[in-house]
Parts: structure tokens; sequence; C-alpha cells
């Protein structure tokens, strides 16, 4: 809040500030004016960054999540897990879990789990869908794979993330 002339009293009255302006003679046909600014800008910038963040939340957390994680196997090999997590609070009738293991390493075609219902080789790599018949509100699948470098190679070998569509 800003003033042209400064009041010569303030005072919180409960909701709001009371602002006082003492007079010392006013003449008849005489006015004074007092003018007071209040800019809401600062009020609208924290209003919109608050909306900005329960958005973020909201999708964040209300949607199905995907988290790849590498681990080193036996050997050379690397197995793969996909963990797929339905937040939305709602059962999703179709859910297709995509997945691609790039040319500089081989798909190891023995599944522990669900096998993909698509592989496709590419001169890319290897492209993998499985599709899902039905998620619940907080259900958890955990998808497995293994793939082997085709060549020696320090630590895990960088992957793509896989997506998810529902």
């Amino acid at each position: 809040v800003s003033f042209e002339t400064e009041p010569d009293q303030t005072r919180w009255t409960g909701p709001s500030y009371e602002y006082t302006w003492t007079i010392d003679v006013l003449d008849p046909e005489e006015s004074v004016t007092y003018t007071l600014e209040a800019s809401y800008w600062p009020l609208l910038v924290i209003i919109l960054v608050l909306i900005g963040i329960g958005y973020l939340l909201y999708v964040r957390f209300r949607s199905v999540r995907i988290v790849k994680e590498v681990k080193e196997g036996p050997g050379r090999k690397q197995t793969i897990h996909l963990s797929v997590k339905n937040n939305t609070g709602a059962r999703l009738e179709q859910v297709a879990v995509e997945d691609f293991v790039p040319g500089v390493a081989t798909l190891i075609r023995k599944f522990d789990g669900k096998e993909p219902d698509t592989i496709n080789d590419t001169d890319d790599g290897t492209e993998m869908v499985w599709h899902m018949d039905g998620m619940n509100p907080e259900e958890e699948r955990i998808i497995t794979y293994t793939i082997e470098p085709k060549v020696q190679v320090e630590g895990a070998v960088s992957l793509p993330s896989a997506t998810v569509h529902y």
C-alpha cells in the first residue's frame, strides 16, 4: 500500500487496517483529497504459484508412474525392472507399457514374468510393448527382463526411459 500523504495513524481492526488523517482547518468550499493505492500483483503472483504447485503435485501423484531400474546380473547381463503404479485414483481398463533396448545391447528372450505382447527388432534396437487389461487404483506391477551388452561396458548400459499409455 502506498500513500500520496502518509496517514497520521494506522490501526489494525481485525480483517483490515484503518488509516486516519487529521485535517487542521477546512474552509467552506475547500476540499482535500487523499489517494490510497493498493497493489494486488504480489497476491496474484502468490496465488498463481500456489495453483501451479498444486497442479504439478496433482499430475505427479495422480497419474500412472513408471520407474525403470537397472541391476547388474550374472556375468555381463543386466536385469531391467519396470515398476508401473496406478496413482490415478480410478481403475484403468487399458494400460500399455513400451520400452526400448538400444542396439548396443541384446534382449535375452527369456522372461521371468509377463512376456511382451509385441517384440519388434529394428535397426536401432528392440522395441517391446506389454498390454495390461485393467489396473486398480494403487495397484503396482513389475515387469522384468534381461539384456546383455554387446561390448564390454563400465557400469550399466545407458537406456532410454520407458513410457506408459492409458
